[in-house]
Order: structure tokens, then sequence, then C-alpha cells
């Protein structure tokens, strides 16, 4: 199943909600219908 994420780790709900929170930090009624890869960045 991991074979065709980004990084090969399952995307958690933290990693939703920091998005959801970061998006929901700008006013704007531009932002529709738009696709986000919500991937957690491992060195």
């Amino acid at each position: 199943m991991l074979g065709g994420t980004v990084d090969g780790v399952f995307t958690t709900v933290e990693d939703v909600a920091q998005t959801v929170l970061f998006l929901s930090e700008f006013e704007t009624a531009a932002l529709t219908g738009q696709s986000f890869v919500v991937s957690r960045y491992m060195q």
C-alpha cells in the first residue's frame, strides 16, 4: 500500500490537522476545488 505514496509512510490525522490549520489562517474565497498532497517530510 505504501508503494504508491509520495514518501513511503501513511499520512496521520495530525498531518491533516496541521494542513487544515495552515489553510484556515488565510481569509480568501479564491481557494476552491483544490487538491493538496498532505505528506510528512522525513529526514
